[in-house]
């Protein structure tokens, strides 16, 4: 909370000093309004699931209440369904009165809900605070240099932003490659539950897909959707695993959140074969395979 009161104090300050359209800010715009309508159409209309989202005060509550009434897996799967649901990276841009009062930018961070916000409490680890210090420092003094200014700033803070994304891709990536490289030492298969999130179609092979996220490893997955082949002999081996995979012999989309499966017990006989209902949000087991 004191991080975020310093952090939110010197936006404050930056924006209404005479150095305003020098200083470097970090605002975080609204979700993607089509995105979140269909994400609260989806929950709400088809699901039945309580659902605001306003502001964000009323996601988190709305969270919450997931959380109390279905659980922390509900919960988790939901909260990964918001943040795809058009939610938006929140970036440093230079600070600029005009643009600002026309309403070309606002500095309004969504997430946290401040009207003013920027970063200034870690610059050992951050440049745009350092550009944030040089700046509060150049007020303090009465100084009229010391920092970046007009195109140097600007490009200066696309710079930053393009790191911070890069750095969150090449984070995710090394995550899946250690938990590859852990899933080969172990000889094997990882099981674990996921929750489906969506069925849909492979936009190059136009072949049924369903997208599932799992909760435990924070990752969301989309796998086709496969019947049992004729012929065991089409079946892959995945070298000395003592398991057996096992396909459905049919399946059938029903509607864009119904799947129906047929199974066939494992010696095959017919006459006991079951059907699965697979519906979006249900819990699923998974394997993942190295």
């Amino acid at each position: 909370e004191l991080m975020l009161l310093a952090n939110r104090c010197v936006a404050m300050h930056l924006a209404h000093s005479r150095l305003s359209d020098f200083s470097v800010l970090r605002n975080h715009e609204p979700p993607n309004r089509e995105k979140a309508d269909k994400l609260l159409k989806m929950l709400t209309e088809n699901l039945g699931i309580y659902w605001e989202s306003k502001d964000a005060g009323s996601i988190y509550r709305s969270c919450q209440g997931i959380y109390r009434k279905y659980g922390a897996t509900m919960g988790l799967c939901v909260e990964m369904m918001t943040m795809r649901a058009g939610m938006m990276q929140a970036k440093y841009f230079v600070y600029n009165n005009e643009e600002v009062c026309n309403g070309e930018v606002s500095p309004h961070h969504f997430a946290l809900n401040f009207d003013y916000y920027t970063h200034f409490t870690s610059p050992i680890r951050r440049y745009p605070d350092v550009m944030v210090h040089r700046v509060l420092d150049a007020l303090l003094t009465g100084s009229d240099d010391g920092f970046q200014r007009n195109d140097d700033a600007h490009e200066q803070v696309e710079k930053c932003n393009g790191k911070k994304t890069s750095t969150r891709r090449c984070s995710d990536q090394i995550d899946r490659a250690v938990f590859c490289i852990y899933l080969r030492a172990q000889k094997s298969w990882f099981y674990t539950i996921g929750t489906v999130l969506a069925f849909g179609k492979d936009k190059k092979t136009r072949s049924d897909v369903v997208t599932v996220y799992c909760s435990q490893l924070g990752r969301e997955s989309t796998v086709a959707l496969i019947s049992a082949p004729a012929s065991p002999a089409d079946f892959h081996h995945f070298g000395d695993v003592d398991d057996t995979l096992m396909l459905p012999e049919s399946f059938r989309v029903c509607s864009r959140g119904l799947v129906e499966l047929e199974w066939l017990p494992a010696d095959g006989d017919s006459t006991r074969r079951t059907r699965q209902s697979l519906k979006m949000l249900a819990c699923v087991p998974i394997v993942i395979i190295p």
